[in-house]
């Protein structure tokens, strides 16, 4: 395996200094930590939040070949990132399977939102649980209908433990349209809200015609707030964010960057302002809108990625100093792909990159970030190990691996 590096600065304000020193891990596991999960066919990393006594991963397994059924798994860390215990999660008897996409924790319930499939038919499926595996409402829940293809992507939790569901749902009959058009490229962004009984309360749709599929969803402040998706008008991908009020209708909306090859991954709010993360044309974007969706500052990616085919900025957070620390992945030439993690001031300057090499020589890829306290943050990610792929997590500092 080989050692994971982090460049950083001796001092953090400085952002043109040429100077840098490289760290090591560090011999105290509560500082720096690299850790993998998982072992055999295919395991895929999707989620992650952090508890008082440690850290919980939400994943889909595979432990043999891609005949096999996947399962939705969920796995227990202490603060070294040593695991505990892990559970996969059982489908309801009426799918065929699920896979599952967001996970949140909150006072000791786990909410688990994914997509369930049926034959053709794939519906919004939501679990909330105790850590035993007991659930805390009745059952799962199965939120769809028979003629459209609906599939969640994120969740978000309310002060009175209501939750809102983000997805997409295809925007025709899907059944009166099959074998005419593919109705995957008709999609509309999907918005469920649903009490803490499980009872849906509302449902909401936003597209313009064409394939918009929901991404993220953050809060703001008085009740407010914003989803990150992605749509196709004609030819054209173009990123899409939208505001909302407590009651899920839309105040403010905006699309950026329309070209070929864009793709929303990232988002957080902080402060008064959105960041956005993904990939425009082919390489990494970076943007922060204030309130109002009007452009503060947009990051350049060539003068990191130039010598790379493509790359994406996987989640970005915005740290309280100002800085911006972001994930992301590129392809070389060779077509692998490679991850990093990046520390960026507010002017967009790099002041240190490190690549995330987990021991694999093959394909990499992170899947998102979140802060700790006193300056450390987690950064998840799927690493491929011959014709297996791993979970890894890494806690990092934000000068550099101590």
């Amino acid at each position: 395996m080989r050692t994971v590096f982090l460049y950083s600065l001796a001092i953090l304000g400085i952002f043109y200094a040429s100077c840098e020193e490289v760290r090591k891990l560090g011999p105290n596991p509560e500082e720096v930590f690299v850790k993998y999960y998982g072992g055999g066919y295919d395991q895929s990393a999707v989620d992650l939040e952090i508890e008082e006594n440690g850290f919980v991963i939400l994943g889909n397994t595979r432990l043999n070949s891609l005949s096999e059924t996947p399962e939705p798994i969920l796995i227990w860390t202490d603060k070294g990132g040593n695991e505990l215990t892990s559970r996969k999660l059982a489908s309801p008897l009426a799918v065929d399977f699920v896979l599952s996409s967001a996970l949140r924790v909150k006072d000791d319930n786990y909410f688990i939102a994914g997509t369930a499939y049926k034959g053709d038919d794939r519906d919004v499926w939501v679990s909330v649980q105790n850590r035993e595996g007991n659930p805390t409402l009745a059952n799962d829940f199965i939120f769809g209908t028979d003629d459209y293809l609906e599939e969640a992507a994120d969740v978000l939790i309310l002060e009175d433990n209501s939750f809102l569901i983000l997805g997409s749902t295809t925007n025709i009959d899907e059944n009166k349209w099959k074998g005419v058009v593919d109705a995957n490229d008709s999609t509309d962004i999907l918005l469920l809200k649903v009490n803490s009984q499980g009872n849906l309360l509302w449902r909401k749709r936003l597209g313009y015609g064409g394939k918009d599929v929901g991404v993220k969803i953050e809060k703001m402040e008085n009740g407010n707030f914003a989803i990150l998706g992605n749509s196709k008008i004609g030819t054209d991908f173009e990123i899409f964010i939208a505001l909302l009020n407590p009651d899920g209708n839309v105040y403010n909306t905006r699309n950026l960057k329309p070209g070929r090859q864009n793709k929303a991954l990232g988002l957080d709010y902080k402060n008064g302002l959105l960041s956005l993360s993904g990939s425009a044309d082919g390489v990494a974007y970076l943007e922060s809108l204030d309130q109002s969706l009007n452009t503060q500052s947009e990051f350049s990616a060539n003068s990191i990625f130039s010598t790379e085919i493509s790359s994406e900025i996987n989640s970005v957070i915005s740290t309280e100093e100002g800085t911006l620390l972001i994930t992301a992945t590129w392809s070389k030439e060779n077509r692998e792909k490679d991850a990093s993690v990046l520390l960026l001031g507010a002017n967009g300057k790099k002041i240190w990159q490190d690549p995330l090499f987990f021991g694999s020589e093959e394909d990499d890829q992170s899947v998102m970030a979140l802060p700790l306290d006193q300056d450390k943050y987690l950064l998840l990610g799927n690493f491929k190990f011959g014709s297996n792929t791993m979970m890894g997590l890494l806690k990092i500092s934000e000068i550099g691996l101590k």
